[in-house]
Order: C-alpha cells, then structure tokens, then sequence
C-alpha cells in the first residue's frame, strides 16, 4: 500500500475515533444534566452514531479534505474541512 494511502486511511480511522468520542461526550453531557436519564430514554442509538460518522467522513471525503498528505496542511485544507462539516451537519 502506498504511503499517501496509508496516511489517507490512519487519519480517516482517527477522524471516526474522534467523531465517536464528541458523540459519547454530548451523550455523557446531555444524561449529567438531565439528572436520572438512561441511555434507552436519552435518544443516543448506536444507530445514530453510525448515521453521524457516515455522514461527516462521507462529506469529508467528497470534499477532498483526505487528498492532502499531512493533516490541515495550509489554510486552504482547513477551510475545506470546516465547509465539509458544516455540510455535514457537525
């Protein structure tokens, strides 16, 4: 595997781990403040998480934002990431 590839693949997989952490915080912050909520009655589904990782890395990746080798290289690659998230409904 090409190195441009690997690197596409490594910040594509660290993306998603960040993507699920955000989503397990707003799910953690949301119970703490609603008092005695269980996850069933919160809304948060695995469902969900998935619906929200597909859609923010498939806009990503239909922006480009992965065809830069290193990560939010100029201002032009971190322009394109913040669009294609707001895109993305993040």
């Amino acid at each position: 595997m090409k190195l441009v590839n690997r690197r596409k693949l490594e910040l594509l997989g660290i993306d998603a781990l960040i993507a699920v952490f955000s989503y397990y915080s707003v799910m953690l912050l949301f119970m703490l403040n609603r008092g005695n909520v269980t996850i069933r009655e919160s809304g948060f589904t695995p469902l969900k998480l998935v619906v929200f990782c597909v859609c923010l890395l498939g806009v990503r990746a239909l922006a480009h934002t992965y065809r830069c080798l290193w990560r939010y290289a100029n201002v032009s690659s971190y322009l394109r990431l913040v669009v294609s998230d707001v895109l993305a409904g993040a």
